[in-house]
């Protein structure tokens, strides 16, 4: 369940409350943020913000937002974490605080730690079943995984079996709309200039863009490509000329993702019976609206797509490695 702390911000916002130093025995914690609440704007600047009439204030509030909305990434793996904190504008006052959480929320990951988090826009990258998702489960729109390589198609399905059950361990992932498989993740460096940066990632922190159908994302990093670090460019051009819609290799690996959500979905949801399995994974047990329960869980199971991600870090992220 997401934590409601909108009443009771003030007490908890400082998400280094949360992390005790002093048991972080093999975690190599980096703070790459002062997390105190940061400086609003002097009110000497414009004295009479407060005389505006409600709605005005707010639609300035949203405004002021922006420079938030862009997607953003929480990754969780068994080498780190990445999460973020809540957005300094929540800090300033009631209102700023209201029309922050209006799309965002303060969430407890598996591993204990909080991140700031907007299910409508933002992506989680999930690496691991050594944490879970905790809080995020239930609210999860776009989930990235690894590709896993060098799996028979029985291997590839048990493996993805375990990794999804990890989700309905956590809670019920109802509002999962898409799985984005990454066959590659590549984060901005030093060897990046600042107008591929600004060119690529605009206000956002990450683009993922669903290979094997058309996406606005693709034609942007196509229009990008030109100032894209070399490197980075050759595999681009690597990836994209992949026919992943025609691609037997791929057909085969996402049918078998989609194989072991439905039969996950199905064996932590209390419609089919134990003794009726063998029947729901052979398509034989039947709706009551009509055609097979396997049908009914894959016509709401999420969409599967091959992705490429570009990722870049803001200053802002609280990173905690493990070792």
């Amino acid at each position: 369940m997401r934590v409601d702390l909108q009443d009771e911000l003030d007490e908890v916002m400082s998400l280094d409350d949360h992390i005790d130093l002093g048991q972080q025995t093999d975690i190599d914690l980096q703070i790459h943020t002062d997390l105190k609440p940061k400086t609003a704007t002097a009110p000497s600047s414009f004295p009479k913000f407060n005389s505006l009439p409600p709605y005005i204030r707010r639609m300035i509030w949203k405004l002021a937002m922006d420079e938030e909305n862009g997607a953003r990434y929480v990754a969780l793996d068994s080498r780190l974490s990445i999460c973020r904190p809540v957005p300094a504008l929540a800090h300033v006052c009631r209102m700023s605080r209201s029309v922050a959480f209006e799309k965002g929320g303060v969430f407890e990951l598996g591993d204990g730690s909080i991140t700031w988090f907007r299910p409508d826009t933002d992506f989680v990258y999930w690496d691991s079943v050594k944490f879970n998702l905790g809080e995020l489960t239930s609210s999860v729109q776009n989930l990235i995984m690894p590709l896993v390589e060098n799996c028979s198609s029985g291997q590839l399905f048990d493996r993805l079996s375990e990794t999804f059950e990890e989700l309905f361990v956590s809670d019920d992932p109802s509002r999962l709309e898409n799985i984005f498989i990454s066959v590659e993740w590549t984060t901005a460096s030093n060897i990046w200039s600042e107008m591929a940066i600004s060119q690529l990632f605009g206000s956002s922190r990450i683009v993922a863009p669903a290979l094997d159908q058309f996406d606005p994302l693709i034609d942007h990093v196509d229009g990008t490509s030109l100032v894209l670090p070399g490197t980075i460019d050759n595999m681009w051009k690597q990836y994209r000329a992949i026919p992943f819609d025609t691609s037997v290799a791929w057909r085969t690996y996402a049918g078998e993702a989609l194989r072991a959500w439905i039969h996950t979905a199905a064996w932590f949801s209390d419609l089919i019976g134990e003794d009726q399995f063998e029947d729901f994974e052979n398509e034989r047990l039947m709706h009551p609206d009509g055609g097979s329960w396997w049908d009914w869980f894959a016509d709401r199971a999420p969409s599967i797509f091959p992705t490429l991600v570009f990722a870049r870090m803001d200053g802002d992220e609280i990173i905690m490695t493990f070792t």
